[in-house]
């Protein structure tokens, strides 16, 4: 399995749009509530209108394809009030509320899906954990720390490259690419961004096997290299304070190459092993391998037989 080279946006949202087959649009958002159309091709962004009331500061956005829902992280509330997922349409922008993440401490900047189970995560600014998030009811579950160092407010993002199964995340402390392994939440460095000093969002383009991400300091639009974390400026987004981004289409991911690489590292080894076994031991989400809504002993046996067969 070769791992390519290959960026979120505030909220829920829900697609809606008339777009044809293998294509589709990005959107963006500011904190304030604004609703951008961004050009993929030189960066532009037009506005589209307000996010309905009901959303303090818009944070975040995903998109599943597999229901074309989008879904939106509110990341301000009330002091001692907790934080609430909600999917939104891109069309009317108008949200609906799916819940609060429940600890009143968590603020999730950073949301996304992994399109091959419909997982949806996200990684919060208060301790840089990495959580599991319902899409029932948005209680959000931790799964363990990225590593980032907890004290400093910095801001995450994350992107899902679909193509090959992996999570990446972007730290404005840092300003680097990381790799997040979804077993246990522990991001490692792929590389220095070497420019952008303000990651707002990122989103993955299935359409043409890009990530992308929006720098809100010097107001641009990058694609970012997943073999180096190296990032190559597209256009100018225009003066604004975009801290979401989003690719909504209709094309959806082709089914997962290797289950059995359980911690999304392009290798099936031992590594794997042990780190479902972690999981498993843990009563973690990423440890229900048959997907039944239930983790016990077949779920062990399943990966024990989807590791033997390998890739």
């Amino acid at each position: 399995m070769q791992i390519l080279t290959k960026s979120l946006l505030f909220g829920s949202v829900l697609f809606t749009s008339t777009q044809a087959a293998g294509q589709g649009t990005m959107y963006a958002c500011e904190s304030g509530r604004q609703f951008y159309n961004v050009n993929i091709g030189t960066g532009a962004k037009t506005l589209l209108g307000n996010i309905s009331a009901g959303n303090n500061i818009t944070g975040s956005l995903t998109f599943d394809c597999a229901t074309q829902t989008t879904y939106l992280s509110s990341t301000g509330g009330l002091a001692g009030q907790p934080r609430n997922l909600h999917t939104l349409n891109v069309s009317t922008r108008q949200t609906t509320i799916v819940g609060p993440y429940g600890d009143t401490a968590i603020i999730m900047h950073a949301i996304e899906i992994d399109p091959r189970t419909g997982l949806l995560y996200g990684v919060s600014i208060h301790n840089h954990g990495l959580y599991s998030i319902s899409r029932t009811n948005g209680a959000a579950t931790l799964i363990g720390l990225t590593g980032i160092a907890i004290g400093a407010t910095t801001f995450n993002a994350l992107g899902f490259d679909s193509d090959n199964g992996i999570m990446y995340m972007i730290n404005t402390g840092t300003d680097s690419l990381y790799r997040v392994n979804l077993g246990n939440g522990n991001a490692t460095l792929v590389g220095p961004l070497n420019g952008p000093i303000g990651c707002g969002g990122m989103t993955y383009n299935i359409d043409n096997h890009t990530m992308y991400m929006v720098d809100n300091d010097g107001d641009i639009l990058y694609t970012v290299n997943l073999s180096t974390g190296a990032a190559t400026a597209v256009g100018s987004t225009g003066v604004g304070n975009l801290i979401g981004l989003v690719y909504v289409t209709p094309t959806c991911p082709p089914p997962p190459n290797c289950n059995a690489d359980f911690n999304v590292d392009g290798v099936v080894d031992f590594f794997d092993y042990l780190d479902f076994v972690d999981a498993f031991s843990s009563n973690l989400p990423g440890a229900d391998f048959n997907e039944d809504g239930i983790i016990d002993f077949f779920d062990y046996l399943d990966f024990v037989d989807a590791f033997s067969l390998g890739c």
